[in-house]
């Protein structure tokens, strides 16, 4: 069985935790061995007219309209509390949603859940396996201060909003807008660039 993303990212945190940089190569070399053999996408969904921009964020932090639309969201489980969010602000709920280990927001941030599960109890069951890690995965987050989204099309309907950690290593999360005009992730939501 292939390993999923979700060990790499772990390889590429345990850098940062250790600050070792002499440690670097060698687990961006296990994480690029892993990626080889994992099932999920390697590289973010890119055509030739996306329009790149940079953007300073905090992302394991939510503004107040941020929290509010996620309170509501976790409650409701309703496209409408997430209307006026931005990527970014979607790819903060679902780090928000993993810190909570809400598994359920976590389902309904897909754009077509049954991609990442069939049903919400076997995605529930799969998240707790990996919810040891989930600390560990998250860890990265307080130390980035910069973004740079990714968006395609006339339309701007697709977009990955990539992410650096400190040892170069390049992530994304993959978003598209649903036919209502709200942003929801792309299975799988994350992946190594």
């Amino acid at each position: 069985m292939k390993k999923p993303i979700l060990a790499s990212m772990i390889l590429a945190t345990a850098v940062m935790i250790s600050g070792c940089a002499e440690e670097t190569e060698p687990i961006t070399s296990q994480m690029k061995q892993m990626n080889e053999q994992s099932d999920v996408l390697t590289t973010p969904v890119v055509e030739e007219n996306f329009q790149s921009v940079e953007q300073s964020v905090q992302m394991n932090i939510l503004t107040p309209a941020e929290k509010a639309a996620y309170q509501s969201f976790q409650k409701s489980k309703s496209d409408a509390a997430l209307q006026k969010l931005e990527p970014v602000s979607i790819a903060k709920l679902y780090i928000q949603a993993k810190k909570d280990r809400d598994y359920a927001t976590l389902y309904a941030l897909h754009q077509d859940p049954k991609a990442a599960a069939s049903t919400l109890e076997q995605f529930e069951t799969e998240e707790k396996t990996k919810s040891a890690e989930y600390d560990t995965f998250l860890a990265p987050f307080a130390g980035i201060s910069k973004v740079n989204i990714l968006t395609s099309g006339d339309q701007k309907e697709r977009t990955n909003v990539q992410y650096q950690l400190p040892d170069q290593t390049q992530f994304s999360f993959h978003l598209q807008k649903t036919d209502k005009g709200v942003w929801k992730f792309l299975f799988p939501a994350i992946s190594a660039n």
